[in-house]
């Protein structure tokens, strides 16, 4: 657990490992290959397991990128990161490697493959689509305008600009929905159940006349 904790402090995403000395090179060389779009990748930490096929192996000879279809960009080992090219570090049992890879791979490998002991994924470590900036910008500014204008609601014109998002890129699917937070959804559906409920049954009017009630007697009359 120390060694994952290590590796999240030690980069928060993809464009800051350029900035470790040794790396440039071989994620030229392997990263550059691995297939999907690179908006979906993520970094991922993985435990080498006791009995796992790598052990013994260097990535390269293991053909980990073929294999696994991640690449590896850094491994930790006893809570020190190797400053040796990782494409030519003997894996051993307990080894942390931090895997640059699609968002598919620990489906793919935490439950099937002996391969690691623990799969983790470095949490926001999806590369900026900075190409996307200005039209996310516009689309939002255009949203906002076409709605205070009175053309059509926020509603509306907000839902056409998400699925502008979508349809241009600036958005993946799996993340518009992750983005949707159903626990707020359900309260504000729920709300509006029992706003209706003390409506109807006379509470919401008489929790009103008790604040009017103490108002007066404080002396804050109409106001209170």
């Amino acid at each position: 657990m120390g060694d994952i904790l290590w590796f999240a402090g030690l980069v928060g995403d993809v464009s800051s490992l350029r900035k470790i000395p040794g790396l440039e090179s071989f994620e030229s060389d392997q990263v550059g290959k691995i297939k999907g779009k690179v908006f979906e990748r993520r970094l991922v930490q993985a435990v080498i397991a006791k009995r796992s096929p790598l052990v013994g192996q260097t990535p390269t000879e293991a053909k980990f990128r073929t294999r696994y279809g991640a690449a590896v960009i850094a491994v930790n080992r006893e809570g020190k990161r190797l400053h040796e090219h990782p494409g030519r570090v003997k894996l051993r049992a307990g080894d942390v490697l931090l895997l640059e890879a699609g968002p598919s791979f620990i489906k793919n490998n935490n439950d099937s493959d002996r391969s690691f002991a623990l799969l983790a994924e470095v949490e926001n470590s999806a590369p900026p689509r900075l190409r996307m900036l200005i039209p996310a910008v516009v689309l939002l500014i255009a949203t906002l305008v076409v709605a205070s204008v009175g053309l059509c609601s926020l509603l509306i014109s907000g839902l056409f600009c998400a699925i502008l998002y979508v349809a241009i890129g600036i958005l993946s699917q799996q993340e518009a929905r992750n983005a949707l937070n159903w626990f707020v959804f359900v309260t504000v559906g729920a709300s509006f159940g029992i706003g209706t409920a003390m409506e109807n049954s006379g509470f919401s009017t008489l929790v009103a006349n008790g604040f009017v009630a103490v108002g007066n007697a404080v002396g804050l009359g109409d106001a209170g």
